[in-house]
């Protein structure tokens, strides 16, 4: 007798994934209180650009490890190509959808065509901006590709969810979102930082 055997699909671990123990551990924080104790006060703090920002459970959290990431990327462009002169098309925002929850938080233009300021790799875009990536606990741009409007465009994403996209074609456009939040406490709109 001939058995068959079916392959399943093997299913690839996600934020949420990610994201269970980190919660879990904010409950029992905030349940038995925290008392400060297990930090050396002299050991650095985990929210410094250099700490790898973990998924967070508020958009305070999110803005605190993200929040400069957006100028540190347009800046280190503009020092690479020439100043772009960016435009904020959008605002930090929270927003939410089949059970998840993140924070966008800047949508920047800027009506130079990057292509013409960087040759059709854009590998001194991509040598600008990895630093400051890999700083935020990002790993490399990819590689250009080219979407279906014709748009070249490079990205990375965060091993905990947050993402960096740059498309270019008739003008540059720098998105930085995605960072994943608690869907349980999650307020979709408009996001107003504590320093802004």
């Amino acid at each position: 007798m001939t058995r068959r055997l079916t392959r399943r699909p093997v299913r690839r671990p996600t934020w949420r994934g990610a994201l269970a123990p980190v919660l879990a551990g904010v409950a029992l924080a905030a349940l038995v209180g925290c008392g400060g104790g297990g930090q050396d006060p002299s050991s650095p703090s985990p929210s410094s650009p250099t700490a790898d920002p973990a998924p967070t459970a508020d958009a305070d959290q999110a803005w605190a490890a993200y929040g400069a990431l957006p100028q540190d990327l347009a800046s280190a462009l503009d020092h690479a190509v020439g100043d772009l002169g960016w435009t904020e098309l959008q605002e930090p925002a929270v927003a939410a959808g089949d059970g998840t929850c993140a924070l966008n938080l800047s949508r920047q233009r800027s009506e130079q065509v990057l292509l013409d300021l960087d040759d059709a790799d854009l590998s001194a875009s991509r040598a600008a901006l990895d630093p400051v990536l890999a700083g935020y606990g990002f790993p490399p741009l990819s590689e250009p590709t080219t979407d279906g409007g014709g748009q070249t465009v490079v990205a990375s994403e965060h091993p905990d969810g947050g993402e960096v996209t740059l498309t270019t074609r008739s003008d540059t456009v720098l998105d930085v979102g995605g960072v994943p939040l608690d869907p349980a406490g999650c307020t979709p709109g408009a996001y107003v930082p504590a320093d802004r």
